[in-house]
């Protein structure tokens, strides 16, 4: 008789090493004369030593106003890989129309906050494994707001 033991290795230890897939929205948004520029960067660092790839990703931006949420803006991402111990900023450009932005829920110009989301898959390279994604960053558009007093 022939005893055999497999020993199979916590996937963040044997891939990852125990450190963080560090991932960063950034947001930056510029007046045009057709619209906002909203400029979003998406940043990830890959800390182990096999290739990650991001794939159906999606950006979407929200008015964020009381009570609504209101979608101002969606876009598709290509697919990108980030190679071993390397970080990438992967930058998008979409523009938002002064119409939507401003006057998307009523007479309020402003929102309380603008939402980043964005939503994808990141896979090992060269593996059908899928570990889905879902990130939100809030903006504050207000450049002095004052705080409620409780």
């Amino acid at each position: 008789s022939t005893d055999i033991e497999i020993s199979i290795p916590d996937i963040a230890d044997f891939i990852f090493h125990n450190e963080t897939v560090n991932i960063e929205i950034l947001l930056q948004l510029k007046i045009r004369l057709r619209g906002l520029l909203a400029i979003i960067g998406f940043k990830v660092f890959n800390p182990s030593e096999i290739p990650i790839i991001g794939k159906n990703l999606v950006y979407r931006i929200y008015r964020l106003d009381d009570d609504s949420t209101t979608l101002l803006v969606e876009q598709d991402m290509d697919q990108y890989e980030i190679f071993p111990k390397t970080e990438i900023l992967v930058n998008e450009e979409i523009l938002i129309s002064y119409r939507k932005f401003f006057l998307s829920t009523g007479l309020k110009l402003l929102p309380n906050w603008i939402k980043i989301q964005v939503d994808g898959d990141l896979s090992i390279a060269g593996t059908r494994q899928v570990f889905p994604i879902s990130i939100n960053a809030y903006f504050d558009p207000h450049l002095i707001r004052t705080l409620d007093k409780r």
